[in-house]
């Protein structure tokens, strides 16, 4: 059996907008801009900023989940001709034209660490952060779902049923398009076998549903760094 190969599916919408936020000042100079993608478990927030890569000189990746998170920035991103006591902001600020991503952030207190000029940052959240700017990032629309699904391959109904079925949501597409079925067994196989793709659905409308109701049971939730890929993979 051929496994699909995946190509990345442009979220048009929510890169447009990250886009604009990231060059309104030309030559990615000055003061630094902070860009939060934020949304639930599955939506897809880390593959879109690593669309950003490229595009600039020096690129900075870090785990916002890591219980040593602080300490690996201040390891990783200490450059081998710093002098004297070391600080991240220093460090980058001597620079120009850089990107620091922190994937998936759980500890707000790593702000204190972000350079103020000459670069961006991106930051993936599943909770809302009280700095940087907000990009929400969602489930995927049709057009966006069907292509994750079927690749090149002709749309039919059978597989906007399973893009339905599925919540849009890019996780359990991508977890469908890897049973490389065709369309009509497919659709029976997501119908059929509920519990392989619920969870991921149950959670989503847990966490949509307190999402704006109560800040601190999110925090917790995200603490426990749960994630729908445990029972789905």
């Amino acid at each position: 059996m051929t496994v699909p190969t995946f190509t990345y599916v442009e979220r048009k919408d929510i890169e447009e907008i990250l886009e604009t936020l990231l060059n309104d000042n030309p030559n990615h100079c000055k003061d630094t801009v902070i860009a939060v993608l934020t949304g639930i478990a599955g939506t897809g927030k880390t593959r879109i900023a690593k669309r950003f890569f490229d595009e600039y000189t020096y690129l900075f990746w870090v785990s916002g989940s890591r219980s040593d998170a602080k300490t690996y920035l201040t390891t990783e991103l200490k450059k081998p001709d710093d002098d004297g006591d070391f600080s991240i902001r220093d460090s980058l600020e001597k620079l120009e034209d850089w990107i620091l991503v922190i994937d998936d952030l759980t500890d707000e207190s790593i702000k204190e660490y972000i350079p103020e000029t000459n670069g961006h940052v991106i930051i993936t959240s599943r909770v809302r952060l009280d700095w940087g700017i907000t990009v929400d990032v969602g489930e995927m629309n049709t057009d966006e779902a069907l292509e994750l699904l079927l690749g090149t391959e002709p749309i039919t109904e059978n597989a906007k049923q399973i893009v339905e079925e599925l919540g849009h949501i890019p996780l359990a597409i991508a977890r469908a398009r890897q049973l490389n079925l065709p369309a009509d067994c497919l659709l029976e196989y997501v119908q059929s076998h509920p519990n392989e793709f619920d969870n991921l659905a149950i959670w989503n409308s847990a966490f949509n549903k307190i999402y704006n109701e109560n800040t601190i049971a999110i925090q917790i939730l995200c603490g426990l760094s749960y994630t729908p890929t445990d029972k789905i993979n």
